[in-house]
């Protein structure tokens, strides 16, 4: 609140950051995770995306609604049967961009 200075291992410490960087290799680490998320499902990602904008503004009621209705939709969405096959061959998912 005062405007103070923290370190990124406290704020790693505290939860408020999930990864840190070694100096200078932040853009590199930030492309490495772009390219994780890059992996997974966009009809997924996008669910999230909306679900956190919404998160914002609904109450619980309406968010858990909204949750439910995109489980739904993603689990009939054809990247759920590649996620589950490859789950099941214990290999990476290809899912189309």
């Amino acid at each position: 609140m005062l405007g103070e200075r923290i370190p990124a291992t406290k704020l790693h410490a505290l939860g408020l950051v999930n990864e840190l960087a070694p100096a200078g290799a932040a853009f590199a680490s930030a492309l490495q995770l772009a390219e994780q998320l890059n992996q997974l499902a966009p009809n997924v990602m996008a669910s999230v995306k909306e679900l956190i904008n919404e998160a914002q503004t609904n109450t619980l009621s309406e968010q858990l609604s909204s949750e439910r209705h995109h489980f739904v939709k993603n689990l009939r969405h054809r990247n759920a049967g590649e996620g589950i096959e490859a789950f099941l061959q214990k290999r990476i998912p290809r899912y189309p961009s």
